[in-house]
């Protein structure tokens, strides 16, 4: 990677220059840096932003006033890469909603049928430049960061205009500008948002539909104890212990009532002293709980009834026809979601169908027709 050239902004003066220079450029290529992989109390501690006079480095940590820079830059159009994760971040720690336009240019690459999108393979491939990951991990929070980590955090945002014109003249060329434009539209109105999960869901973590209700008690009272340490020192809580880890050890307590927590090969090293003498209480604790207040498997309320699963297969074969002409993944046409919901409420007319999914114009080009002419074939 070149050395890029950008400011480091870290006071209220430099910001509102900034903010003047945003205000005066086209666009705003955005990126960020939190610190989910080293704290518990998640937040954004850099902002990377190139513009027409330069790259700049925004230090959020510091205690200055952010709001008038982030309207500014909410009415800019945004260039980011893979931009889920900056754009609930940024709307979690200063209300960030954008305004205008929003060029993805990992979206932008796979409407053009491109398998491999990560920023590093776009920025080889169309720029010829190498994009070090040897800082992606780093902790963010500390400060001073080093020259390594700030021209790596620089070089998130420097090329992203330029990798962006290049996959446009690509689109123009396979006709497919007004792809993007749509979908340039639609990722500004549908922008993600950070979410608190509710109490009844936070502990379920990502497996825990293999225990039955025996083991999801202790399940509960392990992850809760987890929350507590990883809030108290602040760390991720799977620094703390691995959700696979809680996941088994809850399965062994559940199967059996003699299993040995001093012997477990599933507690953490670090459970020693204070931190295992709470856990074997909390286990205790949900030995004792009686069966009426055992967790109940997680069914979500307002199940759909079940798609018609011929018809389900009749339009999946469809899109997986239309998607392999056009070199794209399905998923970009309709995801498996729509499908069903299409095979479930069956929609005769292109009106109902669009009331049915929401999709950009370009994709309703593709698919309604065909849609709607394989549901009248299928229910006649």
């Amino acid at each position: 990677m070149n050395t890029i050239s950008y400011k480091y902004i870290d006071t209220q003066i430099q910001l509102d220059k900034l903010e003047k220079g945003i205000a005066e450029s086209s666009f705003a290529a955005l990126d960020i840096e939190g610190n989910s992989m080293h704290s518990y109390y998640e937040r954004v501690c850099l902002m990377q932003i190139s513009i027409e006079n330069g790259s700049f480095i925004v230090d959020t940590l510091k205690d200055i006033d952010f709001s008038g820079f982030t309207k500014t830059l909410e009415q800019k159009l945004l260039i980011l890469h893979g931009g889920d994760y900056d754009l609930r971040m940024l709307d979690k720690d200063f209300g960030f909603k954008p305004k205008f336009k929003i060029f993805d240019t990992q979206q932008a690459a796979s409407l053009a049928g491109i398998q491999k999108t990560s920023l590093s393979e776009l920025l080889k491939e169309f720029l010829g430049l190498s994009h070090p990951k040897d800082q992606q991990l780093s902790d963010w929070t500390k400060r001073p960061l080093t020259e390594k980590q700030l021209s790596y955090a620089a070089a998130d945002t420097a090329y992203l205009k330029p990798l962006a014109d290049k996959l446009t003249e690509l689109l123009d060329s396979m006709g497919r500008s007004e792809w993007v434009s749509q979908s340039m539209k639609d990722r500004a109105k549908n922008t993600p948002k950070y979410k608190v999960k509710s109490s009844r869901e936070k502990w379920r973590v990502k497996g825990y539909s293999a225990l039955e209700p025996a083991g999801l008690r202790f399940l509960r009272e392990i992850w809760e104890l987890r929350e507590d340490i990883a809030a108290k020192i602040d760390l991720p809580p799977f620094k703390v212990m691995r959700s696979s880890s809680m996941i088994e050890l809850s399965k062994k307590l559940a199967e059996k009532p003699s299993y040995s927590l001093a012997k477990s090969k599933f507690l953490p090293k670090t459970c020693k002293g204070e931190f295992y003498g709470v856990l074997k209480k909390r286990i205790e604790h949900a030995r004792k709980l009686p069966e009426s207040r055992w967790p109940e498997r997680f069914v979500k309320r307002g199940k759909p009834p079940s798609h018609d699963k011929a018809l389900t297969k009749k339009l999946r074969s469809f899109v997986l026809q239309a998607a392999e002409e056009r070199g794209i993944d399905p998923s970009i046409l309709v995801n498996k979601a729509g499908i069903e919901e299409i095979s479930r409420r069956k929609p005769q007319t292109e009106a109902e169908l669009r009331e049915v999914l929401q999709l950009n114009d370009w994709q309703f080009d593709i698919l309604e027709a065909k849609f709607i002419s394989i549901i009248q074939s299928h229910t006649s």
